[in-house]
């Protein structure tokens, strides 16, 4: 699987189940979103990572996961600790994933 793709893999993969529908339409929703948006030849490359860092937000559960992300440690820290974590937590996700979707070449995941 080429690495745009595997990215939006992963990165969806991870949805919480927020939504209405099984996890699997969920996630085909999702990843029906964003290749939408990475494949727009008609967006610049800054509007399609704030596009898809959008459809992340939804999908996503960024303060718990980066909650979890710290373990216990997270009670240890004040609740502006907290927040600073969780922001930074979601930048790190962003300059991992979404700042990769200019790799994406056209692929398409397949639900089996």
């Amino acid at each position: 699987m080429p690495t745009a793709a595997l990215i939006l893999a992963t990165v969806l993969g991870l949805a919480t189940a927020a939504a209405a529908g099984s996890p699997s339409e969920q996630l085909r929703r999702y990843t029906d979103e964003v290749q939408r948006i990475v494949s727009d030849d008609s967006m610049a490359t800054a509007d399609k990572r704030a596009s898809v860092r959008r459809v992340a937000e939804q999908v996503f559960d960024l303060a718990e996961t980066a909650r979890r992300a710290l373990g216990p440690h997270w009670a240890r820290r004040t609740p502006a600790e907290q927040e600073e974590f969780v922001r930074l937590f979601s930048d790190l996700l962003d300059r991992t994933y979404i700042s990769k979707i200019e790799l994406y070449g056209g692929e398409r995941l397949t639900f089996t």
